[in-house]
């Protein structure tokens, strides 16, 4: 079993009920590890406000915050 390890971070209270959880694979070449502020560059490149996720886990199980957690996340079909 995986040990996660989070990183220390201030989370702010979350001000909506949480109706579903999407687990996402980033498509990146297997083992190389890219960190949330990478993903965040490639969204902003893409012409989105920010990286979509909450989170992100790293390959060796950090838990890295995404975007903000009262703020929408878009998943085709999905999004808010």
């Amino acid at each position: 079993m995986r040990k996660f390890k989070v990183k220390q971070t201030r989370v702010k209270a979350i001000n909506r009920p949480i109706e579903e959880i999407i687990i996402h694979c980033s498509d990146t070449e297997e083992g190389l590890g890219y960190k949330a502020n990478d993903i965040d560059n490639w969204h902003r490149d893409r012409g989105f406000e920010g990286i979509g996720y909450h989170y992100v886990i790293d390959l060796d199980g950090t838990i890295e915050l995404g975007r903000d957690l009262n703020g929408d996340v878009y998943v085709q079909g999905n999004g808010r």
